[in-house]
């Protein structure tokens, strides 16, 4: 594996959660997905409908890290609920905010901080 294609694999989880706020950034798209969704079907069969779309694709995001040490294979399926949540949260938020710009690229860059600490910490661990 070169660096570069290590680099790319890494950035997947950040690139990958900025769609993801966009997607739900989307007024049409967060009524549905977001709060229509869950209280329509229940929490248990909304999660479980989105297991093989959102979650999938936050666990394969994550597995590189794993693959590169900077996380350990034990926490993968935690992270993915925890940026899912922050990110659902963050959309919701942003919307009450009026979904601004500034409001989203607040939202946005928390999200981002949150990885880039945990990209980090996973980096001073691997030394």
């Amino acid at each position: 594996m070169t660096m570069k294609k290590s680099h790319s694999e890494l950035d997947e989880l950040s690139v990958g959660v900025s769609i993801l706020f966009d997607l739900y950034g989307r007024p049409d798209v967060r009524q549905l997905l977001l709060i229509e969704g869950p209280n329509v079907l229940g929490w248990a069969e909304w999660t479980a409908i989105q297991e093989p779309t959102v979650l999938e694709l936050l666990r394969h995001a994550l597995q590189h890290w794993a693959d590169e040490k900077l996380i350990e294979e034990s926490e993968i399926k935690g992270l993915c609920q925890a940026i899912w949540g922050a990110v659902i949260q963050s959309a919701l938020a942003c919307a009450a905010d009026g979904g601004k710009l500034t409001a989203k690229a607040s939202y946005v860059d928390a999200i981002q901080l949150l990885i880039a600490g945990l990209r980090e910490r996973g980096e001073a661990r691997a030394r």
